[in-house]
């Protein structure tokens, strides 16, 4: 019995260690796996912190941007994933005007310059100041509807009128949407006023007594100017009129609008002053844009856009057969009112008593004085001038410093086309 008693103690003892080194290895096991555990959450954050540096940038003023690869190369991003404008020297722009410099290769960033913005300013060609970022008529340019003219608003010294987007990349006159117009005038309008790259900012503009820089001296604020009128005679005599600044409004698809200010022409020529109509008091400046678009287009009339159709139903042998047709220009509308309003008092309100027919006539003489006729022909039926020396000319003028004249045919036909 104490033998037996001997070898079953003995027994429990070898248990009792067999456990204990199986607990000692367990616990050696858990404290290696921890170990490589730590040890592979120091390398991720290190991998994840050296990503966020790379693939990550923050602007000055704390706005964030991505960083990631497209098309196999790295480019600066919106968060919203849109690439950020680039210029021609291979910079991006951030929407406060920064230049970042991106390794393509690797997305590592670095900012070049930090250019002195304000408000909707943006740095664009050269580091020249846009007055607001670049906008477009072409749709399917971009995704970005921030960037997408939505209408033009002109306001000149000869008329006001509206361009509407209607579909795509169409536009019609805001009144009078079956009115062709030009498509090669509307792109440089609308490059024009959406590409507001300035020449530069005036950085000591002339001021009042006050201090406040004297907007009508570059033609930036309405004030009473003289000019110089010439009449029938040539007689010259200077008059005073109210002067109005041109200005637009140009609005995006987000419905954000821009107001840009047009005023004189540069003394050297180059271009025009402009302001943009903000209550900032830090947007009291005055840029100098160049005069693309806006001298031939938008201080014109809107007749420069019309593109001329002859819209009376006519066959294709018929259209050139056009009777009256005049060109007048330097029509003095302020003075045939006022003489119509001498004799008749206010049109709008005329006696019921008054003869139609003379007052039309009249009408006829004092648009005649106060106008200039170009140019007027009419064609001339076959029969009228069979057997004559001009059978074979279609056309008669009817002005008396064209009298005994003949005109081009050719040349006509082309224009009514």
């Amino acid at each position: 019995m104490p033998e037996k008693n001997l070898n079953s103690n003995f027994g429990e003892s070898a248990i009792k260690r067999v456990k204990e080194r199986n607990m000692l290895k367990k616990q050696r096991t858990a404290i290696i796996l921890m170990v490589i555990a730590i040890a592979l959450l120091i390398v991720a954050l290190t991998v994840v912190n050296y990503l966020v540096d790379i693939y990550n940038f923050e602007d000055v003023d704390g706005t964030r941007y991505h960083i990631k690869k497209i098309n196999g190369m790295y480019e600066l991003c919106y968060r919203g994933g849109d690439p950020c404008d680039r210029n021609s020297d291979g910079y991006y722009q951030t929407d406060l005007g920064t230049l970042v410099q991106i390794n393509v290769q690797t997305g590592a960033s670095s900012i070049y310059a930090v250019v002195d913005t304000v408000g909707t300013e943006v740095v664009g060609y050269q580091e020249k100041v846009l007055i607001f970022k670049q906008l477009t008529y072409d749709a399917s340019s971009t995704n970005d509807s921030s960037k997408v003219i939505k209408s033009i608003e002109i306001h000149n010294d000869h008329c006001s009128y509206t361009l509407m987007r209607s579909t795509g990349n169409n536009f019609y006159i805001e009144e009078y949407p079956e009115a062709p117009f030009d498509k090669e005038l509307f792109a440089q309008l609308a490059v024009a006023c959406g590409y507001t790259l300035t020449m530069r900012k005036l950085e000591d503009p002339m001021t009042l007594e006050n201090g406040e820089i004297d907007y009508a001296e570059y033609g930036l604020a309405p004030e009473t100017r003289e000019k110089t009128v010439t009449d029938e005679e040539g007689n010259e005599t200077v008059v005073e009129y109210e002067y109005e600044p041109a200005w637009y409004v140009i609005t995006t698809m987000d419905n954000v609008s821009h107001k840009v200010i047009l005023g004189d022409l540069a003394v050297t020529g180059g271009g025009y002053y402009a302001k943009y109509a903000s209550d900032d008091p830090d947007r009291d400046t005055i840029y100098i844009l160049g005069t693309s678009g806006f001298q031939d287009v938008m201080l014109q009339p809107v007749e420069v856009l019309i593109t001329p159709t002859i819209v009376y139903p006519m066959g294709m042998m018929e259209y050139f057969n056009v009777y009256d047709f005049q060109i007048i220009d330097n029509i003095d509308y302020d003075a045939i009112i006022g003489a119509l309003e001498e004799k008749y008092g206010n049109p709008d309100e005329l006696e019921a008593s008054i003869d139609a027919d003379e007052f039309y006539a009249y009408y006829d003489e004092v648009f005649e004085k106060y106008s200039h006729k170009v140019c007027r022909f009419s064609y001339q039926d076959l029969d009228e001038r069979q057997g004559s020396m001009y059978s074979y000319i279609p056309y008669v003028t009817a002005l008396e410093y064209t009298d005994g004249y003949y005109i081009n045919s050719t040349n006509i036909d082309n224009v009514l086309y």
